[in-house]
């Protein structure tokens, strides 16, 4: 509890966010249409924040095992088209810095990465650092990869969100941001999940997430 990212965490959850706590359940399949009826309240308020300002921001807390996935993915979002799902556990158990740049990429759908190019030029840096003493900066650093993945995902979001818009529609004469706040339907929704997996571990990937 002593990592800054898990401090940030905690201080949004008590005083900013809204907050859907799960009990523990690990009900079979002919129970599950029961527990989302039990959970028709929290899908409903879920689905009432997304409307609410573009900055809404929703955690769902509940042991392991409890169906928080599922609650927001397949029942809040089940009728939302554009939605992300960004799993954190395959971005942290990665291994080295090429190998989260590309768990990310993959998690987002970002294609223009390539990791064992960022190893190759590693490998050029550290020559060339060799041969003169000082380091080329051939290779991009996992903060500035991250950034580029970050920030080209935002862009593609909000592409995605105001797609169709058109010149004559009624509000055309609104910005892209007073568009999307007067329409929260083509807002889409990024869902993190297993937030602060193994976060004692590293936190620059969750430092990123919680700047984006």
């Amino acid at each position: 509890e002593d990592n800054r990212v898990y401090r940030w965490f905690k201080k949004q959850a008590s005083e900013l966010l809204d907050v859907v706590r799960l009990r523990s359940n690990t009900p079979d399949e002919a129970g599950m249409e029961a527990i989302w009826e039990d959970q028709k309240g929290n899908i409903n308020e879920i689905r009432t924040w997304l409307m609410e300002t573009a900055d809404t921001f929703i955690v769902v807390q509940g042991p392991r095992g409890s169906g928080k996935r599922e609650l927001v993915v397949d029942q809040a979002l089940k009728d939302r088209r554009n939605k992300l799902v960004i799993d954190c556990k395959p971005i942290q158990e990665a291994r080295g810095d090429s190998g989260t740049i590309n768990a990310t990429a993959a998690e987002v759908g970002y294609r223009p990465v390539f990791s064992w190019m960022n190893s190759i030029s590693g490998l050029i840096d550290l020559a060339a650092q060799g041969a003169t003493g000082v380091k080329t900066g051939f290779s991009e650093t996992l903060d500035s990869q991250l950034n580029k993945i970050f920030t080209n995902t935002q862009t593609a979001l909000k592409q995605i969100a105001l797609d169709g818009r058109k010149k004559d529609d009624r509000d055309a004469n609104l910005s892209d941001d007073e568009y999307l706040e007067a329409h929260p339907e083509r807002r889409p929704v990024v869902v993190i999940d297993n937030f602060l997996h193994k976060s004692q571990e590293g936190t620059v990937v969750y430092d990123k997430i919680a700047e984006w």
